[in-house]
């Protein structure tokens, strides 16, 4: 079953699951501006949980390099 991009409005389907990284993790969920029905804060993703690429800049990417 396709995860379904988790800002709001948003109904593409796949995307990048949220970082481990707790620091990374609170600045994506602050970015992406979806609160918690129930307590009104801000939301917590669960582990399958995605932002498609739509909401990414080119900038956001590392590009990694590989030598043989």
């Amino acid at each position: 079953m396709p995860q379904y991009c988790s800002v709001p409005g948003c109904r593409n389907s796949g995307g990048h699951k949220f970082p481990e990284e707790r620091e990374l993790q609170l600045r994506w969920r602050v970015a992406i501006k979806r609160r918690d029905s129930t307590t009104k804060g801000l939301w917590k993703p669960g582990k399958h949980d995605v932002v498609c690429a739509a909401h990414f800049k080119e900038a956001d990417y590392r590009v990694w390099t590989i030598r043989l």
